[in-house]
């Protein structure tokens, strides 16, 4: 009998496991409490023998006893619910003792535990690394992460390596949703080919601009003006750094002053004019003359066909026994004096068409 499929819970625990029984790796999980202030929930043994303390002693505990950031940085830069983070922090001890340690935080699901993966530094050089690239990470952070501008950047390809908060606010899912090919599950199917085609184009290194639409975590149709640029990783290969800008209320804005501007403000009704342009242009279908021509005859009412103004309008209307017309394709009105040189010249005629 062939054995079942583990389950989701089953995949979990056994992940868990391993990574809570591996001896280079330091795990603690967090939660933050009503003041904002992380605390320890739970510690794997190789945390236990960094902080030297046991498990049962750190939990409940305050993080901030024992962690603290670059120039005491506040822990809220750490714990992001939209995106894991790494940190550079100072750990103390249980006796006292001091390490440099860079600290990935990745947020649960919910959204209200933190896993902390500590890395301790071993020699000078690695800290000066490590110092050296968290300078960059802040700056990078500093002017993409917290722009208001929501913005996407592609290390190779469709796959995205970064997306910040303000594109995640705007679709209102983290960033681990989008990262990847993720967001390509938020473009609105049909401007998704269209989204495709541009990347292509701008990963041979022309910029590009679109307009697109994206559908947002409530199912909500948000329009933005999506601008391109091409971006070269060296060892990586092509990708792009993408802004976005919501357009969506614009387009509200601009539809409304449009029905506003063609529909009465008390009845909602089509303005005259534009009532009269779609009458005229419902019945200027040979059908709908021939209909109006035949219950006239039908009737023996005299029909006169007004604003011809071509030849083959002309014929249709002699094809229908239509006797009397009068249009531009005849003449255009006339005074008194150039009424008698028109008829003396043989009725010259001023069709519009050449046929």
């Amino acid at each position: 009998m062939a054995a079942s499929s583990p389950t989701v819970p089953d995949v979990v625990a056994a992940v868990f496991h391993a990574a809570s029984a591996e001896r280079d790796v330091v795990l603690v999980v967090v939660e933050l409490d009503d003041a904002s202030e992380p605390v320890i929930r739970w510690s794997n043994r190789r945390a236990s023998e960094l902080f030297g303390l046991a498990s049962s002693d750190l939990e409940g505990r305050w993080l901030s006893d024992y962690v603290s950031g670059a120039e005491d940085a506040p822990f809220p830069v750490m714990f992001r619910r939209e995106r894991p983070t790494t940190t550079a922090v100072t750990l103390r001890t249980a006796v006292g003792e001091t390490l440099a340690c860079r600290v990935g935080a990745v947020p649960a699901p919910d959204g209200r535990l933190w896993t902390l993966r500590v890395h301790p530094a071993h020699s000078d050089r690695e800290l000066e690394l490590r110092a050296s690239a968290d300078a960059h990470e802040q700056r990078f952070r500093v002017l993409a992460e917290r722009s208001p501008v929501p913005t996407m950047m592609s290390e190779q390809g469709m796959r995205l390596g970064h997306v910040n908060d303000a594109l995640c606010a705007l679709l209102g899912v983290p960033a681990d949703k989008l990262t990847g090919t993720g967001w390509t599950a938020y473009a609105h199917h049909d401007d998704l080919n269209r989204i495709t085609d541009t990347v292509v184009a701008v990963l041979a290194g022309q910029e590009r601009e679109i307009e697109a639409r994206f559908v947002d975590s409530h199912r909500r149709v948000r329009y933005t003006d999506m601008r391109f640029t091409p971006l070269r990783t060296p060892g990586v290969g092509d990708g792009f750094v993408a802004t976005l800008e919501d357009i969506t209320e614009r387009r509200a804005l601009q539809e409304q002053l449009q029905y506003q501007a063609t529909h009465d403000a008390l009845t909602g009704l089509p303005l005259r004019p534009r009532l009269w342009e779609h009458i005229a242009a419902t019945m200027e279908g040979p059908a709908v003359t021939r209909a109006v021509v035949s219950l006239a005859h039908n009737l023996g009412i005299g029909v006169v066909a007004e604003g011809v103004e071509t030849q083959h309008q002309m014929r249709l209307l002699e094809a229908m026994r239509c006797a009397d017309i009068q249009g531009f394709g005849i003449s255009r009105p006339l005074a008194h004096e150039a009424f008698v040189v028109w008829c003396r010249s043989g009725y010259p005629q001023a069709w519009t068409d050449a046929g």
